[in-house]
């Protein structure tokens, strides 16, 4: 661990960076002023934020400057936590240039909400152990061509919000973004921790999202920044989370550290809670429900992607171990086509332990191709798998993948039929779905 102290603007800022892996760790006082909580961020970062501004903000300002509100509207009619606001103008303080002022960043920090071509996919995937302890993995993806503008993992960096000298909650973000897409909070003086994730939901129109902020919508990374800072227990966080009227459609992976608490939410514009909408679903502790998988569409409908039907079929049937570990669910992250090469980091979170663990595409583990593993490749006992695929391979994704360089990936649109994926629930494949299995090969962990 090493730590760097940085004097700025009379203020000394501690910078804690961890060199256990690729993924810089800092330390957020929130006892501290706002306005000075984020400067060994800015700091570290401050040219790689002029450089995400630069980039990221003029598209979406010839996006939506031809529209009558203009972009200015996202700034004068989306309400923005005033404590947080300031944290922004921390920001711009510390940076002291141009390009970067609050109003670029508040664009910044909405980049969902603006239906940004930055914000393009996620997974995750819960599971219960036996015991009940769930773990909770996440991949956080961006399958558009203009991703490559910016070299996300190469700025990825882990958080820790402390309060009162300790611990509070961990995330990871990116430069200027505040909010929390992908976080844990600790347990601490017997009251339990939780992790949250956000995945994108479809239609995701920023136009809808625009009309919805001028009715009461808000930003969905403030929203649960602000639930996880001041709510300390699993089922009140999912019933606020669940319950909170944003500007946008979404879903949320929530997994707590008590017995069997995990959760996906499907998230209407507005709090709507629309009947077409899948209701909460919730682990269990039977063979039938012990885990839950959450990518980009609605869980309980037909899949657009290969990503959630290969989960559940290495998963169905599988019988949980005890031995599994936080090692399993990195590597169950890193099987084709969980991870592909629009994955800019995987995380593993289990609050019941405080484990928090984020790795960029290059880092190990290696990738496992999912469509030639055994379904019980988590742990001993091969099970002879059906013969025939229905999955059409894309650039993207082809069979063996490699790690390769994030900055030498090319980004493809995932091409996949739908029509080659039958309709499924969560966890039930039918027998004319996918089998994507070719042979059988056993992981060693």
């Amino acid at each position: 661990m090493l730590h760097v102290t940085l004097a700025w603007s009379g203020y000394l800022a501690s910078l804690c960076i961890t060199h256990v892996n690729a993924v810089p760790s800092f330390d957020i006082n929130l006892d501290e002023a706002p306005e000075v909580r984020w400067m060994g961020v800015a700091s570290y970062y401050k040219p790689e934020i002029i450089n995400l501004l630069e980039k990221i903000i003029p598209p979406v300002d010839v996006d939506t400057q031809d529209q009558a509100t203009g972009q200015d509207a996202w700034v004068d009619q989306v309400v923005f936590d005033p404590e947080y606001e300031a944290e922004l103008q921390g920001f711009v303080t510390a940076i002291n240039h141009p390009s970067v002022d609050v109003k670029r960043l508040k664009w910044l920090n909405m980049l969902y909400e603006m239906d940004s071509p930055y914000t393009a996919g996620c997974s995750d995937v819960l599971w219960a152990m036996p015991n009940g302890r769930v773990m909770h993995g996440r991949n956080l993806d961006d399958f558009s061509e203009d991703a490559k503008m910016v070299d996300w993992p190469a700025i990825t960096f882990d958080a820790t919000l402390h309060r009162n000298g300790m611990p509070l909650l961990k995330m990871t973000n990116w430069p200027g973004t505040i909010g929390v897409h992908t976080g844990m909070r600790f347990a601490s003086g017997g009251m339990g921790g939780y992790a949250v994730a956000q995945n994108t939901r479809s239609p995701n129109d920023w136009q809808e999202n625009l009309a919805a902020a001028g009715r009461g919508g808000k930003i969905f990374g403030l929203v649960v920044r602000r639930v996880m800072e001041e709510v300390s227990d699993y089922d009140t966080a999912v019933n606020l989370i669940y319950g909170a009227s944003y500007m946008a459609p979404q879903y949320f992976a929530i997994s707590g550290s008590g017995p069997f608490e995990g959760s996906v939410l499907t998230i209407d514009r507005l709090a709507q809670h629309s009947l077409n909408s899948p209701p909460i679903q919730r682990l269990g502790n039977s063979t039938e429900d012990w885990y839950l998988v959450q990518t980009n569409d609605d869980i309980l409908s037909d899949t657009e992607d290969p990503r959630r039907p290969m989960a559940n079929y290495l998963l169905q049937g599988s019988t949980r171990d005890i031995s599994f570990s936080e090692e399993n669910m990195m590597q169950f992250m890193h099987t084709t086509y969980l991870f592909n090469t629009g994955t800019l980091f995987s995380s593993v979170m289990v609050p019941a332990t405080g484990y928090y663990k984020t790795v960029l595409p290059d880092e190990a583990p290696e990738v496992i191709d999912g469509s030639s593993v055994d379904k019980n490749y988590l742990m001993a006992g091969p099970v002879t798998p059906p013969a025939y695929s229905l999955i059409q391979e894309s650039p993207r994704q082809q069979p063996h993948q490699t790690k390769r360089s994030f900055l030498s990936r090319h980004k493809h649109s995932l091409a996949v039929s739908k029509q080659a994926l039958a309709p499924s629930d969560k966890h039930v494949a039918p027998a004319d779905e996918v089998s994507f299995m070719q042979s059988s090969v056993r992981l060693e962990t």
